[in-house]
């Protein structure tokens, strides 16, 4: 184990794996198996038991996280303490992803080293056993997250926003969830603005050519017309595609599954 100060590009702490290699904290980043994770993409990071545990003994501890995008990662440190050491060291650089840990449990035979641990090692039990369990559908979570996306229909940039910044830090699949809603309605909105902004650019500008004209006295009416129906063709047509993608998330949210609207990257 290796730990340095916490400049910029130096790392933290480094551990050695079970599976060989290392896990290293640095200032703004997770790295394992030579893969890195942006501290800033976290949505969650605790202790789970170890998947390769062998059938009915004592799991050991490993680290876990979550990434923005929906990516789930698990390692195992080769000295069961170190978890501890590296979710600290995490928590350091992100305090709002901390969660309660139990102390590691001394062994009776090596004083000061690894016993059997509390049961499940004191983690919630959404995320209790090997690999990651989203949150329950029903559960406080998914709800909220199901209400940001439907809020499509009522407070599309209010609700959203609201619960993203409530559940910032505690509930990290809501406010995951809440941010993707709150930034698909922005976008929306300013794709609104600027299509509404060009069919009046047209329509004013063809109101301004409605003038009696000898030569093509049918030509401005169908112009201004057009424009019209233009704005409401596309305005409508946004306006579905949005519906089907939030009714599709709040459907996902509801049973607490991970879902991205397209185009919003790893917001």
């Amino acid at each position: 184990m290796s730990s340095t100060g916490a400049s910029s590009g130096v790392t933290l702490i480094g551990i050695p794996l079970r599976s060989g290699g290392a896990l290293s904290v640095w200032p703004d980043r997770l790295e394992v198996a030579g893969a890195s994770y942006p501290l800033a993409e976290i949505t969650w990071a605790g202790l789970v038991n170890d998947p390769a545990s062998p059938p009915g003994a004592q799991p050991l501890p490993a680290v876990a996280w979550r990434m923005a995008n929906g990516q789930y990662v698990s390692a195992t440190p080769a000295d069961p303490p170190h978890a501890w050491q590296i979710l600290e060291a995490l928590y350091a650089q992100r305090p709002d992803l901390r969660t309660p840990l139990p102390p590691p449990a001394p062994s009776a035979a090596q004083p000061g080293g690894w016993g059997p641990p509390p049961p499940q090692y004191g983690y919630p039990p959404a995320y209790a056993g090997p690999g990651y369990a989203p949150p329950q559908a029903n559960d406080n979570q998914t709800v909220m997250a199901g209400l940001a996306h439907l809020s499509i229909f009522f407070g599309a940039l209010i609700v959203p926003l609201i619960l993203w910044l409530v559940n910032r830090g505690k509930a990290p699949y809501a406010a995951q969830q809440s941010k993707q809603a709150f930034f698909f309605h922005l976008a929306l909105f300013v794709v609104e603005v600027v299509v509404g902004f060009v069919a009046f650019f047209v329509i004013f500008a063809s109101a301004v050519a409605i003038a009696p004209s000898t030569s093509y006295p049918d030509a401005p009416p169908a112009t201004f017309f057009g424009g019209i129906i233009l704005f409401y063709v596309l305005y409508f047509a946004i306006y579905i595609f949005a519906v089907v993608f939030s009714i599709i998330g709040a459907v996902k949210a509801f049973k607490g599954q991970p879902f991205h609207y397209p185009l919003m990257g790893r917001i």
